[in-house]
């Protein structure tokens, strides 16, 4: 499958054109953010997980040189920032997920969520050139509605909530469509 996204940015939208698949192993996501015209490429995202949506990497490289790679650690995930010649390695404890910008995270968050059977979980915020933290991500389903609504009940509507904060977001099976204040699925 492949796509665009509109990111919503406190400056000028952002895109992020992107293409995904499953794989024997599990499935892979690869965007790239674009500036506001299209063709600059500003930095890419790689997600790689496993048949039980399990990290196995993510790396975000960006135009202007940092770097940050997320793979499985000792109880948690290890977090590896490389910028400006210096590399700078931290551990997450009990993080399951990589939370980002980029619209992947709500995916592989909710598959995660599902496959550990919870609503909750620890992720590692990854926002460049921010340093990653901790953050805790819930998904809710909205009071007497079920997960998938919609005429042909294909779309999933759910509150994500990120260290307090709520937003209203939709996805189907495979993809995120929208959520609010962070992006839209275009093509």
């Amino acid at each position: 499958m492949e796509g665009t996204y509109r990111l919503h940015t406190a400056e000028e939208p952002l895109f992020e054109s992107f293409v995904a698949a499953p794989g024997p192993a599990g499935w892979r996501y690869f965007g790239r953010v674009l500036a506001p015209d299209g063709e600059l490429e500003l930095s890419t995202v790689d997600f790689v997980v496993d048949t039980e949506w399990r990290l196995v990497r993510y790396r975000e490289r960006h135009a202007a040189g940092p770097e940050v790679v997320v793979i499985p650690g000792n109880g948690g995930l290890e977090v590896v920032s490389r910028v400006n010649g210096d590399e700078k390695s931290v551990e997450i404890p009990a993080a399951e997920v990589v939370w980002s910008r980029s619209p992947c995270s709500l995916l592989v968050t909710e598959r995660r969520a599902r496959a550990l059977a919870t609503t909750a979980l620890r992720a590692v915020r990854i926002h460049v050139p921010d340093d990653p933290v901790s953050v805790s991500v819930s998904l809710d389903r909205p009071r007497g509605e079920g997960f998938w609504s919609g005429p042909d009940r294909q779309v999933g509507m759910i509150q994500v909530t990120v260290d307090g904060q709520t937003i209203a977001a939709e996805l189907t099976e495979d993809r995120p469509l929208a959520a609010e204040d962070w992006f839209t699925l275009l093509a």
